[in-house]
């Protein structure tokens, strides 16, 4: 199924183009997931988050949120489960409600004592965690929503398989340098470092 993470975040926008939003992608370091969405002519910013687990995070900078704060609205690309997932989900958020889940969230931690580091991404789960576990504070971002898009997973699979017949098959240096890439933006969109601030090594024990 190939990296679930670049999966995701690959067809969250195209999704939101078939379904009738304008989508025009805003300048940012690295690759920055911040973009001006437009449907019926009302123009709005957005960030997008990934969830392969279906939980997102936002790094918190001591008196707000990065990203979180300079956004309208959040598109959060995830699956359908987690085990044995079956689709893309694609769902549009105001940032107001997001940012009330990650408050109480951060509030509930600072009460239990839990450092929290700012500029590092905190985590909150998209589905509601009905028990007393502070990590689960603030969970249910989701609840009571559709998504604005689903997307078969198999049937990208298979388009995934057209494409990969038709590619020449033996070019293993740029499989990795696709692995690494994907790599070093799924830890940028953890931390809320800058892509170009993350480095990544990898050695080879032949």
């Amino acid at each position: 199924m190939g990296q679930l993470w670049q999966r995701l975040r690959d067809a969250a926008v195209p999704a939101l183009i078939d379904a009738g939003y304008g989508m025009e992608r805003l300048p940012g370091r690295g690759r920055a997931n911040n973009w001006l969405i437009s449907r019926n002519g009302r123009e709005r910013r957005a960030c997008l988050r990934t969830a392969a687990d279906r939980w997102i995070a936002f790094p918190p900078t001591g008196t707000g949120w990065k990203t979180l704060d300079e956004v309208d609205i959040v598109i959060i690309a995830t699956v359908d489960r987690v085990e044995n997932p079956q689709a893309i989900e694609i769902y549009l958020l105001g940032a107001d409600e997001v940012r009330s889940h990650f408050q109480a969230a951060y509030k509930a931690r600072q009460a239990a004592g839990q450092r929290l580091t700012k500029n590092f991404g905190m985590w909150v789960a998209l589905d509601l965690l009905e028990n007393e576990d502070v990590r689960h504070a603030g969970s249910g971002i989701l609840a009571g929503h559709e998504p604005a898009a689903r997307l078969s997973l198999a049937e990208l699979d298979g388009a995934d398989e057209a494409i990969a017949g038709a590619d020449v098959a033996g070019r293993p240096r740029d499989q990795i340098v696709r692995i690494l890439d994907a790599a070093r933006g799924a830890v940028a969109e953890i931390t809320g470092l800058p892509v170009d601030k993350v480095r990544l090594s990898l050695s080879l024990d032949l």
